[in-house]
């Protein structure tokens, strides 16, 4: 059987274990929550209804009394940890979708020709960093190369290069830059 590696479920270590810890936390807040309010209603509920029980001759089964608050703590729980966690979904969703639309718009502008372009700038709260930074690194490579064409067609327009295999050299200086397979 092969052996799975934890380095291939953690791609990006800060991100998982930020969204991780955040989970963890609504999760722990929650339970506490639950608690709480379960201690509050069962406490008001068994005070109240067991001298009840004891008056009346019979005393009623525990679960009877403690159902109640059960429900309504597990009810009012999940709604505040359903919203908790909508909430958690659409701040984390806009920090991850919202930098990988804008890299997206950077990038057709490239595929477009528009190499003046400003380099794309993410929010410091933004994920997506790496991704920013390679989108950056790809333009600032293509505009040297870009402008290196543009010399030598600069170069034949003015006379310059003339002679075909001075034509090639600067053209292989060029091509040699990038990996073509």
């Amino acid at each position: 059987m092969k052996k799975r590696s934890i380095r291939r479920f953690i791609l990006l270590p800060a991100y998982q274990f930020k969204i991780i810890g955040l989970m963890l936390l609504v999760m722990l807040f929650g339970l506490i929550f639950n608690s709480f309010l379960f201690y509050r209603i069962t406490l008001t509920n068994v005070a109240d209804k067991i001298p009840d029980a004891h008056s009346s001759g019979h005393l009623k089964i525990t679960w009877d009394i403690i159902k109640p608050a059960i429900i309504v703590t597990n009810s009012i729980s999940f709604v505040a940890i359903s919203i908790m966690l909508f909430v958690l979904a659409v701040v984390l969703s806009h920090r991850i979708i919202g930098p990988l639309l804008k890299i997206s718009g950077y990038l057709k502008k490239l595929a477009d020709g528009k190499m003046n372009t400003e380099p794309v700038k993410l929010r410091e709260t933004d994920e997506g960093k790496e991704l920013c930074d390679a989108a950056n690194n790809f333009h600032d490579k293509s505009l040297k190369r870009f402008k290196k064409l543009d010399s030598i067609r600069k170069s034949i327009e003015d006379g310059e290069l003339v002679e075909t295999a001075d034509i090639s050299k600067a053209l292989k200086e060029i091509t040699d830059e990038a990996d073509f397979v």
